[in-house]
């Protein structure tokens, strides 16, 4: 029975001791750190197409996640030592990642394949690789054909999202696996 004239004892220091905090601390980073390896519920990449007709200038932003593209580099190409999520990449790192976007891509001006382009730096961060390349110089066209197969080939669920700008519109389309090519008609 409960005894309301019961005293209790107060217990002085903290209920967490150095020691415990510690533990409990590494092992929060633990689980943040594992968490961040867990491979994401979706498949996707962004393309940004954007066409300045009064610079002449037609550029190209991909943007794709660091460890999918990191593993279908390693699936197409075999390299010894390749990754991704560094803050600057190496050389041989920026060689493979501009192949691979050849070979997945394709650019056609006005019927014509377009082969001799820019790429600039990429740039890498654990979750996503971002990469660039320009085309400079370009004559007026009046129709862009994009084929996008980047990681098409590694997930069924793969998702290509493209968004091309010209002359102050937005034009949008979805590429899968099925699908890996749109058409725009410049007017």
């Amino acid at each position: 029975m409960w005894n309301f004239n019961q005293k209790f004892v107060k217990r002085s220091g903290s209920y967490l001791s150095v020691k415990n905090g510690l533990v409990l601390g590494l092992s929060l980073s633990l689980i943040i750190g594992l968490a961040s390896f867990i491979p994401h519920p979706y498949h996707v990449s962004y393309t940004e197409i954007n066409y300045k007709k009064e610079t002449h200038n037609l550029t190209f932003v991909f943007e794709v996640f660091s460890d999918d593209l990191e593993n279908a580099i390693k699936l197409d190409y075999k390299p010894e030592k390749f990754f991704l999520g560094s803050d600057s990449l190496p050389e041989t790192t920026e060689i493979l990642i501009q192949q691979y976007i050849k070979d997945k891509t394709t650019i056609i001006i006005d019927g014509i394949v377009l082969r001799d382009f820019k790429f600039l730096p990429s740039q890498s961060t654990p979750d996503r690789t971002t990469i660039y390349l320009e085309l400079t110089d370009m004559p007026n066209f009046k129709s862009l054909a994009f084929y996008n197969e980047i990681l098409t080939n590694i997930f069924l669920d793969q998702q290509n999202i493209i968004e091309f700008t010209y002359a102050n519109k937005i034009e949008k389309a979805l590429l899968t696996k099925e699908k890996t090519s749109v058409t725009w008609i410049i007017k």
